[in-house]
């Protein structure tokens, strides 16, 4: 689970207060690798969370076919 999903969890499972919501978002933006939190399960039994890492790597240039067609026009 990758912090926004987690965000999206806390959300709906416990009450964030503006430093929570402040803090939450600085890691995501900052790049940290993992985020616990305490958070509520289906039965409201209180549990640790945590995001893990998903790694992104944006690369520039143009997919192309194996046939050697670009599928973007």
């Amino acid at each position: 689970m990758e912090i926004v999903s987690l965000a999206r969890q806390a959300y709906l499972t416990s009450q964030f207060n503006e430093d929570s919501v402040t803090s939450l978002w600085r890691d995501y933006w900052s790049g940290k690798g993992n985020l616990a939190m305490n958070l509520v399960d289906e039965k409201l039994q209180p549990r640790v969370c945590q995001s893990g890492e998903l790694w992104e790597y944006l690369i520039e240039g143009e997919m192309v076919l194996v046939d050697g067609e670009s599928p973007v026009p």
